[in-house]
């Protein structure tokens, strides 16, 4: 499975609201009023690298990051919706099986509770979004051993198959576009996307906490 195509789909309700989070990005003015070209520190702590001499102004590369975005967001949203089309799955199902099986896939399994905060959903369209995908076979709920109450929610083999149907042809574009770029390059396009999906699924926990 394609890591950042899945947070590019699952983390879409987000960028719908179409929030300029990049302007974080831009910090502030150094003693010259020049904007400040660190950014934001990474994970390590370690602050952002300055922008390179010939790059456009921080405002322009902002809304030409913005327009991109909404661009991707709007092609993948469409490959979402016809690939589910085809298989017979609501497209909310879809984002649900593949929360589902990237909890797996990190070795913590999803409780129905849990899903329900990731969809933001209200409990019982989470309750038939797990009952539609049991139906077709993508998914089974467990009880915990430690503690009967909790449910946790996996993945079958045959939505594995599914996944790897619709997460290969992106994994080998992704491939032929990554050839284009130096491992360095890479690297810088990974902390941004990481930073930004951070941003969005905070601002997007945010507004649905918002009354």
């Amino acid at each position: 499975m394609s890591r950042y195509f899945s947070i590019l789909i699952v983390k879409s309700n987000a960028m719908r609201h179409h929030v300029t989070v990049t302007q974080g990005l831009q910090g502030r003015p150094d003693e010259q009023g020049r904007p400040d070209q660190q950014g934001r520190p990474d994970q390590q702590g370690r602050p952002g690298q300055p922008a390179r001499p010939g790059l456009p102004g921080r405002s322009e590369q902002q809304r030409a990051i913005g327009t991109l975005l909404r661009r991707l967001q709007v092609h993948g949203d469409h490959i979402v919706s016809v690939f589910a089309s085809t298989h017979g799955v609501h497209h909310t199902d879809l984002s649900a099986l593949i929360h589902i099986m990237d909890a797996e896939a990190q070795g913590a399994p999803l409780t129905a509770s849990e899903l329900q905060d990731r969809l933001n959903l209200t409990s019982g369209a989470t309750t038939a979004v797990i009952d539609r995908l049991e139906r077709l076979n993508h998914a089974t709920r467990s009880r915990d051993s430690a503690d009967r109450r909790k449910v946790h929610l996996h993945h079958s083999e045959e939505a594995r198959e599914v996944g790897q149907e619709f997460f290969a042809p992106l994994g080998m574009l992704t491939a032929e576009v990554l050839d284009a770029f130096t491992p360095e390059e890479v690297d810088v396009v990974i902390r941004f996307l990481e930073l930004l999906t951070d941003a969005y699924e905070q601002h997007g926990t945010t507004l649905a906490k918002s009354p």
